[in-house]
C-alpha cells in the first residue's frame, strides 16, 4: 500500500470473514449473504445510504461494493458471461439462451489472468460495475472460476477519478484475496 493511502485507509469485514474489502476509513460498512452463500459487502461514506445498481445518470454516489456467487453456480454463470466466453456458452448450455446481460461497448476490459478481468465503466455507463452509470467511472475486477463447481467473485470501485489510487489499492487487494478462489 501507498505510503500516503496508509492512514486513509481500513480493512473492513463481515461478522464471520467471509470477505474483507479496503475502503477509506470512517465508511460504513453492510453485509448481506443469502443461504446458498452468495452476497457480499459493500461500503459507503457514512450518512449516505447503499447506492442502487445502475446509479441514475449524475448520481454521485462513492461505494465499494463486492459479491461472490456462494454454492449458486447459476448465479456464478449469470453474473459471469458478459465477461468470459467460458461462462456465456456455460450459460447458453444450462438455461438453453444466451446471456441475457450485454457488456457495454463503453466498457473496457482486460484480462489479469485466465480466471480474473479488469473492467472500467466510464461516467454515465452503466455496466458490469455495481454500482454504475452515475457521474464517476467504476473501475471493478470480476473472477470466474468454472470447476469444480462454478463460481463468481466481482469487487467495484465508484469514486471519483482523483481517487483512483484508492481503487488501485483496493481492487489489487480483492484479486489477491479472491483472484484464485
Amino acid at each position: 500500500m501507498p505510503n500516503d493511502l496508509a492512514n486513509q485507509l481500513y480493512v473492513y469485514t463481515d461478522q464471520d470473514s467471509i470477505m474483507a474489502l479496503v475502503a477509506p476509513s470512517g465508511w460504513v460498512c453492510h453485509a448481506d449473504y443469502k443461504t446458498d452463500g452468495s452476497g457480499g459487502v459493500s461500503v459507503y461514506p457514512g450518512g449516505e445510504v447503499l447506492p442502487p445498481s445502475p446509479l441514475a445518470p449524475g448520481a454521485t454516489a462513492r461505494a465499494i461494493v463486492a459479491s461472490q456467487t456462494g454454492g449458486c453456480a447459476g448465479c456464478a454463470v449469470l453474473q459471469a458471461c458478459p465477461l468470459f466466453a467460458t461462462a456465456a456458452t456455460a450459460y447458453q448450455s444450462v438455461f438453453s439462451k444466451p446471456c441475457p446481460t450485454a457488456r457495454p461497448s463503453s466498457e473496457a476490459v482486460a484480462p489479469v489472468s485466465a480466471s480474473t478481468v479488469s473492467f472500467s465503466d466510464p461516467p454515465g455507463a452503466s455496466g458490469n460495475g455495481i454500482p454504475s452509470g452515475g457521474a464517476y467511472p467504476a473501475h471493478g475486477v470480476m473472477t470466474y472460476h468454472p470447476q469444480p463447481n462454478a463460481s463468481s467473485w466481482l469487487d467495484t470501485c465508484t469514486l471519483p477519478s482523483s481517487d483512483q489510487p484508492i481503487c488501485t489499492v483496493a481492487l489489487n487487494r480483492f484479486i489477491a484475496s479472491y483472484g484464485s478462489t
